[in-house]
């Protein structure tokens, strides 16, 4: 995997309602009028999608705290992030490029 997309610190799109609901959370895009829901692991991942951690460190995190290996956790996380992409939830700026 690219060190580039591993040093890249995604942030969530402005605009976006977010509200726990039993420990998930729901994303409401109001510009496409669309609801995300998040599951329990998606939640714990987008809490730290602030603009200032990095792909790595939240791989690594996600690694110590699932007991998961460093490179499951990495391609896991660049998953989501890319996801997260796809549903146009993240910041222009923060667009993964997997060129």
């Amino acid at each position: 995997m690219p060190d580039e997309i591993l040093q890249q610190s995604p942030r969530p799109s402005t605009g976006l309602e977010v509200i726990d609901v039993c420990g998930e959370l729901v994303i409401w895009d109001p510009e496409v009028d669309r609801v995300h829901r998040l599951d329990p692991v998606g939640t714990a991942l987008w809490r730290f999608l602030d603009g200032s951690t990095t792909i790595a460190e939240l791989a690594d995190d996600a690694s110590a705290v699932w007991g998961i290996s460093a490179d499951e956790a990495r391609e896991a996380v660049v998953v989501f992030v890319s996801s997260l992409q796809q549903m146009n939830l993240l910041a222009a700026d923060s667009h993964l490029d997997r060129a």
